[in-house]
């Protein structure tokens, strides 16, 4: 309500109340901006940002199939394990509820005899496992163990929209190298003309791990016209659009994904966060990497397959079928720098029959306004204004901040 309350009195347009906004001391505007600037709403200065050191990548997955198998089965699986992946015995459905709930097992293919529906399977893919069957007869000398593991996993790209934030953009990609074992995954990062040394340290990343895609821009683009970049240049079914300043947490990802598969008409996904102004904030307390990863494995089981639709969803973690993101258009480029994309992406889906949501299931660490928060308040309140004008006269309606009683 404070918050409210003080964006309807600023307002944000030039007139009387800019310019007492304006006339109030730094110190104070600092103190009130982040209740003012709906992009930055719930942003605090002094959040905690995490040190996400880098672990070389989870890159396998368990493998869980049935305790008695036939001997060219057996050969298979002893080839998957000898490539890396875990192995798991079951002997019944109570084994499966332990693996499942006991022992957190995040990310899994399960094996099953045949290709035929499978009631556990459909209950263990809303945990986001994956579900195949091992070929018959399952010769060890024909057997592919990665194009087998793979070929049960969409591909998915990752596009991290970077500019001026070299640490934080490192424990970025560092959190989704150690938190993102998906077999088939490309990591876009696209530059937007940072100067900081992000470049050379993503130029490195990319020499030593095929699974990155340098894109370079000269100057800073903006968001929307660098996420369209990666958009374009992207081979997976499923986008992400990922800010520099996030931490993906242990089972985003195949959460996220589940979601989508299990409902067509969903065209735009966000996890919850610990900082954002809509409502995937959720209340947290973590002070370290290993507390906020945690709190994700928690929320994994004790929320799972819980989505919360809303009408409007900040673009600092948000995926989507790129299908569906194509037959719309894309992002609309127009809002310079950033701000009111996201509002925008959310009418124009919701115009072509897509819904959106909130996946409580899956959890990503957000600093919060990193890039915009380098803007002088003036710059800030400038870009905002305009991209205001830009959305209200494309819309033909007023904005409304997010949660507000008059949104739409």
């Amino acid at each position: 309500m404070f918050r409210r309350a003080l964006q309807r009195f600023v307002r944000l347009v030039p007139g009387p109340t800019r310019t007492m906004w304006m006339a109030l001391p730094s110190v104070v505007r600092d103190r009130l901006a982040p209740f003012v600037h709906p992009i930055a709403a719930g942003n605090r200065r002094g959040t905690i940002e995490l040190e996400v050191p880098w672990s070389g990548g989870r890159r396998s997955v368990d493998i869980v199939a049935e305790t008695r198998l036939d001997e060219p089965t057996e050969r298979a699986l002893a080839v998957l394990g000898r490539v890396g992946h875990r192995l798991i015995r079951t002997s019944d459905d109570a084994d499966l509820a332990e693996l499942a709930r006991e022992r957190r097992v995040l990310h899994a293919l399960f094996l099953t005899g045949g290709a035929g529906p499978d009631a556990r399977a459909d209950a263990l893919r809303r945990l986001g496992w994956r579900k195949a069957s091992l070929p018959s007869p399952p010769l060890a000398s024909e057997f592919d163990p990665q194009s087998f593991v793979a070929a049960a996993y969409p591909e998915v790209s990752i596009i991290v929209i970077s500019y001026a934030n070299k640490r934080l953009c490192e424990s970025c990609l560092a959190a989704i190298v150690r938190n993102t074992a998906w077999p088939r995954l490309e990591i876009i990062v696209v530059d937007n003309g940072s100067k900081d040394g992000s470049r050379q340290l993503v130029r490195r990343l990319a020499a030593e791990d095929e699974r990155f895609v340098v894109i370079e821009n000269d100057t800073n683009l903006g968001f929307a016209r660098a996420a369209n970049q990666g958009i374009r240049r992207a081979r997976g079914e499923f986008v992400v659009l990922l800010n520099d300043d996030t931490a993906v947490g242990p089972a985003w990802l195949p959460r996220l994904i589940a979601r989508l598969e299990e409902d067509p008409e969903l065209g735009l996904l966000s996890p919850v966060t610990n900082e954002i102004g809509s409502d995937a904030r959720i209340p947290t307390s973590y002070r370290t990497l290993e507390e906020m990863e945690k709190l994700a494995i928690d929320r994994a089981f004790s929320h799972a397959g819980k989505v919360k639709p809303t009408a409007v969803l900040p673009l600092f973690c948000a995926v989507a079928r790129r299908s569906v993101l194509e037959d719309v258009g894309l992002l609309d480029e127009q809002y310079e720098v950033g701000m009111f994309e996201d509002d925008d992406l959310a009418l124009t889906l919701a115009a072509h029959g897509f819904g959106l949501g909130i996946a409580f299931d899956a959890f990503v660490h957000h600093v919060g306004s990193a890039s915009f928060g380098q803007l002088p308040d003036d710059e800030y309140l400038r870009i905002w204004e305009a991209n205001k004008r830009r959305y209200e006269k494309k819309w033909g309606k007023e904005w409304s901040p997010p949660g507000s009683d008059d949104r739409d």
